[in-house]
C-alpha cells in the first residue's frame, strides 16, 4: 500500500497541521492497483464546519472518503 499526501511534509507542517483540523486530497493506493482519497478532519474542526454549513443553509457536509479522527 502507498500513501500520497498533497504536500511535503516539514518541520512547520507537523506543527501546523494538527491546528489547522483537517488534511484532504490524500491519496490511498493498495497492492492491486485500487486508488482511494481520503479527507482527514478532526472531530472538532469538523463540528465547526458543519456548523457553519447548517449556517449557510447547507444540509451538511459531504465528502466520500471523509474520515474523523483526532489529529494530535
Amino acid at each position: 500500500m502507498k500513501i500520497k499526501y498533497p504536500i511535503e511534509w516539514d518541520e512547520r507542517d507537523r506543527f501546523e497541521r494538527p491546528m489547522k483540523g483537517w488534511l484532504d486530497h490524500v491519496t490511498v493506493e493498495t497492492d492491486d492497483g485500487r486508488t482511494f482519497n481520503l479527507s482527514f478532519y478532526d472531530p472538532v474542526r469538523l463540528a465547526q464546519d458543519l456548523e457553519e454549513e447548517v449556517k449557510q443553509g447547507r444540509a451538511g457536509i459531504i465528502d466520500k472518503g471523509l474520515m474523523g479522527m483526532a489529529l494530535t
